[in-house]
């Protein structure tokens, strides 16, 4: 730390502002602005969209030593250089600028940058820690002393500015999507995370998306690496089958600025979850279903297959159909997965299993109708599945997810 901490009044920060630095990017050009409150005071703030921040000294300080330093709202400093290295002989040519001379001699040291307006030369601030202050998203302020005629003159405080930035470290945007049971916005002991959810990141200055992503099998998404710049958080999803608990579009400054976290919350409208089981679908009432349901076309589309792998494609044949499932086994664990989808599918088209239903499974809560496209695209990859076979654990793994979701037994 160059000083002790300094206790502002409105009229110092006033005398001290006339002395600020300008805070520029590399080439001289300087970044946006906007205003920070801090203690009830209102401050100029730099909006700097990634970690390279240079400090540009006000052109009526007189030619001498002068050094940095990098505090974050509580004159903690940040700054990961050591103080010898951040003293600087600048000699002010007026019109021409700063020319700035490290006073210190240490190799690999970051290289000066252009002066405000291309003039001169400028301050490299890098490199800095995080701020890490709870209300504060990565807000920084470079400060400016003057040691004099040498730089081991004490050195006077002469002004600073404030900026907002990412802390140099690959930052990111992480969450999980969740079935908010109770529905109070939070994520509580037992409430699953929600798969296969579009989630995207949104550049908030552009208004370009930035990137899209999928909820895995825990509900969990990441966009990482980020950039320094503003965005929002958006979550997609059927308002006809959920509701929101939480905001579904919430806004960051500066996404880049560290670890960042967003939840979102849903609750099913329609969760009504009764599986019945092959032998239920095999019985004369389950026919009567399928029949005066005329799901017999439904069940065409699926990929089912028999003992041998061959394509099966009910006829409309309540016999052939009773047959089938009453033959299933899982010396072809195809066949024995083939079963148990057409069961499912046939609760869900007869009502009986909301789309909105999640059931555990082997690779965590699973959206029912995401568990029936599963095991149908698995059977359309392999549909011969003997002992042996390369892709029978897998669909043994799909085949117990939905038994047991036909059994009631593992419904959320």
């Amino acid at each position: 730390m160059l000083a002790p901490r300094l206790f502002l009044t409105a009229a110092l920060a006033a005398s001290l502002a006339a002395q600020a630095p300008t805070l520029v990017d590399a080439t001289g050009a300087a970044y946006p602005q906007s205003t920070v409150t801090v203690g009830g005071s209102t401050y100029d703030m730099s909006l700097v969209p990634n970690g390279n921040v240079f400090a540009s000294l006000n052109p009526a300080l007189a030619t001498g030593y002068y050094s940095f330093v990098v505090w974050d709202v509580t004159f903690t400093d940040k700054s990961l250089l050591p103080v010898e290295d951040r003293i600087y002989f600048a000699e002010n040519n007026g019109a021409a600028g700063f020319a700035l001379t490290r006073n210190s001699s240490t190799a690999g040291l970051p290289a000066e940058g252009v002066g405000f307006g291309g003039v001169g030369e400028s301050m490299p601030l890098s490199p800095y820690m995080s701020p890490g202050i709870a209300g504060y998203e990565c807000v920084l302020k470079c400060g400016i002393y003057s040691h004099g005629a040498s730089p081991t003159g004490t050195p006077l405080f002469v002004g600073f500015q404030f900026f907002q930035i990412g802390d140099g470290t690959p930052g990111s945007v992480s969450g999980v999507v969740f079935r908010d049971a109770n529905q109070d916005g939070d994520r509580d002991a037992g409430e699953p995370g929600l798969s296969g959810f579009s989630v995207k990141l949104v550049n908030t200055t552009t208004s370009t998306v930035v990137s899209t992503t999928t909820t895995n099998a825990n509900g969990e998404y990441v966009f990482s690496p980020l950039g320094f710049d503003n965005c929002s958080v958006m979550l997609e999803f059927m308002s006809s089958m959920y509701t929101a608990t939480t905001p579904v579009d919430v806004a960051l400054s500066n996404c880049g600025c560290g670890q960042r976290s967003v939840n979102f919350g849903l609750y099913n409208q329609v969760t009504t979850c009764i599986g019945r089981t092959p032998g239920f679908w095999q019985n004369n009432n389950g026919t009567a279903l399928i029949v005066n349901g005329g799901f017999w076309d439904e069940l065409v589309a699926l990929n089912l297959v028999n003992a041998t792998g061959a394509a099966y494609d009910p006829s409309g044949s309540v016999a052939e159909w009773r047959n089938w499932l009453k033959n299933r086994n899982a010396v072809n664990m195809a066949y024995q997965l083939s079963a148990h989808l057409a069961a499912m599918q046939l609760n869900v088209l007869s009502g009986s299993v909301s789309g909105n239903c999640w059931a555990q499974t082997s690779s965590g809560p699973m959206n029912i109708m995401a568990l029936i496209t599963a095991a149908n695209e698995a059977l359309g990859l392999d549909p011969f599945t003997p002992v042996g076979d390369a892709n029978r654990a897998a669909q043994e793994l799909l085949k117990n997810a939905l038994d047991a979701a036909n059994n009631n037994q593992n419904w959320l």
